[in-house]
């Protein structure tokens, strides 16, 4: 029975797995370019497994574009799940590689385009109404209308009842 369990899990997370990468991607601010990237890559490195040497991290991540030191290695590999043979796999890849060299550029330019499909009057703020409408309509979030108004009076610091570019930041950088 567990077998069959375990089974099905293996499966669904098999077919599934590209939903699941850029979810991943997704939560660590990535671009799904970013992400296809990484996954191409891993890719031209793994050992046939789905795996990569932990050896072989450094050329991996150069091979990216990124010019990581021999300490910056070292420090994501102590972050690494590591298996028996030595191996690391996409998915702890991603979230720690993905962590480590995300552009902050891109990250600042997908807050700013996000903001700004938010903004529906384009005056550069977003009302509370704006706000009250994103976090309890759309997406995931479902906030309830308190928690809206709480998160909003802990970033709105010149309490005007509309956030600005640099308070929506802090709202989504927490």
């Amino acid at each position: 029975m567990l077998d069959n369990v375990k089974d099905k899990i293996v499966n669904t997370i098999m077919t599934n797995k590209d939903d699941i990468i850029k979810a991943a991607c997704t939560n660590l601010g990535l671009s799904a370019e970013q992400g296809q990237m990484m996954k191409k890559v891993f890719a031209m490195f793994e050992n046939g497994n789905g795996k990569v040497k932990k050896e072989e991290l450094g050329d991996v991540i150069r091979s990216m574009g990124k010019n990581p030191t021999d300490e910056d290695i070292e420090e994501i590999q102590k972050e690494l799940k590591v298996d028996n043979d030595g191996n690391i796999d996409f998915s702890d890849f991603v979230e720690v590689v993905g962590k480590k060299f995300v552009d902050e550029e891109d990250q600042e330019k997908t807050l700013r385009e996000a903001f700004k499909v938010f903004d529906k009057d384009s005056n550069g703020f977003l009302t509370i109404d704006e706000l009250r409408d994103i976090m309890t309509n759309k997406g995931k979030m479902k906030l309830s209308e308190v928690e809206v108004e709480e998160m909003i009076a802990e970033v709105d610091k010149d309490e005007d009842g509309k956030l600005d570019y640099e308070e929506f930041i802090v709202l989504f950088s927490q």
